[in-house]
């Protein structure tokens, strides 16, 4: 979606011609999904696969030489003059044409694909193969990229690493501050109540997340006679994770204090944040987790309490706004002090919207702007 929200305001604002390589079929879906979210009279789909894989691994492999021929075809008719590229498969395919032409390449490094790639795996031999093969594969991109752009601090010093006299800007991921916003009313809750609590994970339901911790501090609380309940937004991509969560809830006797969602349209995001009382970001302290997560940006726009684990870029930019534990009981103790103290989290939660401000998709579209203008010229 960081991509989507950039290059529409981009496109709009400075009336640029936007190329978007067409993955239809990436996932099974032949949907666009959120239409309005993705298009605009100065974006364009390019190209058209016909192979569909739910795993992006096969689906790039299957598609390769289809995707040369829509890149090779763009590169040369479509007077292109930067190739921004996030994808590896894509990505290397279209830095190695854009260097032939002359064209410059700038690599967004959004997220560490290696941890990601390999989640599509369960048997540990092949998971491993992937993340090594990844591995390479990025560090591939980043030495043939005129520039990268990062989320963090954390990705931007891996590039270093890769190539130390690479020029990097970080450009971390933002939040539409309209979309994202408390809901008109304030919930009908009982103030006074010590006993009921709401919590929302709204993302990804990966190897990469510790939903194991936040499952067992539910079953503390509910040895205690409390009632909490997690609402989880959300779907896996490698499919196996969210089934262990869910037996694992079973196995805890959490059938009533669950509920998995599944994926639901964008738009719809905002409800079920503004239904909770606490937004949980149960990030796994990995690389591919330090980063600016949009989830953490949305919930505090809708100003909810936001309970994270201590994600060393999480805690260096939301620190003083977002709360973080260490483990099962750790979690368990934060949230009896919200449901003893819930005014006062609230009243703390309120603020931490005005802090967004260079967070808004619109600033962060202009400095991705400058930065690409600043390369063309």
């Amino acid at each position: 979606m960081r991509h989507h929200f950039l290059f529409k305001r981009i496109a709009k604002s400075y009336r640029c011609e936007v190329y978007v390589l067409n993955l239809d079929g990436l996932g099974r879906s032949r949907t666009i999904h959120n239409p309005d979210l993705v298009l605009d009279e100065n974006i364009q789909l390019v190209g058209k696969h016909s192979l569909s894989a739910a795993n992006p691994a096969l689906y790039y492999v299957l598609n390769s030489k289809h995707t040369c021929n829509v890149i090779r075809h763009a590169i040369k008719e479509l007077q292109i003059d930067i190739v921004v590229n996030s994808n590896l498969l894509p990505g290397a395919i279209a830095a190695k044409m854009a260097q032939r032409a002359e064209i410059p390449i700038v690599y967004d490094c959004m997220e560490y694909y290696p941890e990601s790639a390999s989640s599509y795996f369960k048997c540990p031999v092949a998971r491993s193969l992937v993340e090594s093969s990844v591995r390479q594969l990025m560090h591939y991109v980043i030495r043939k990229s005129d520039l990268v752009i990062t989320v963090s601090d954390s990705h931007a010093s891996l590039v270093k690493t890769v190539d130390p006299s690479k020029r990097v800007y970080v450009v971390p991921n933002g939040v539409d501050l309209e979309m994202f916003r408390p809901s008109d009313g304030d919930r009908l809750i009982d103030r006074a109540c010590t006993s009921s609590l709401d919590l929302v994970y709204v993302g990804s339901v990966d190897v990469w997340l510790d939903m194991v911790s936040v499952l067992k501090a539910i079953e503390i609380l509910k040895r205690e006679g409390l009632r909490v309940q997690l609402t989880i937004v959300g779907g896996s991509h490698g499919g196996f994770y969210i089934e262990q969560m869910k037996s694992f809830g079973r196995s805890l006797g959490l059938e009533n204090n669950l509920t998995f969602v599944g994926f639901v349209p964008y738009r719809s995001v905002p409800d079920y944040i503004n239904a909770a009382d606490v937004a949980l970001a149960p990030y796994r302290n990995v690389l591919k987790n330090d980063v600016t997560p949009l989830k953490v940006l949305e919930y505090l726009a809708c100003q909810k309490i936001v309970l994270c684990t201590p994600v060393p870029e999480i805690m260096k930019r939301f620190g003083n706004i977002v709360y973080s534990y260490d483990g099962p009981k750790d979690l368990a103790r934060l949230l009896r002090q919200i449901l003893q103290h819930r005014i006062d989290f609230e009243n703390r939660a309120r603020n931490a919207r005005q802090m967004l401000s260079d967070y808004s998709w619109d600033v962060l579209a202009d400095k991705y702007h400058q930065i690409l203008n600043w390369v063309v010229n």
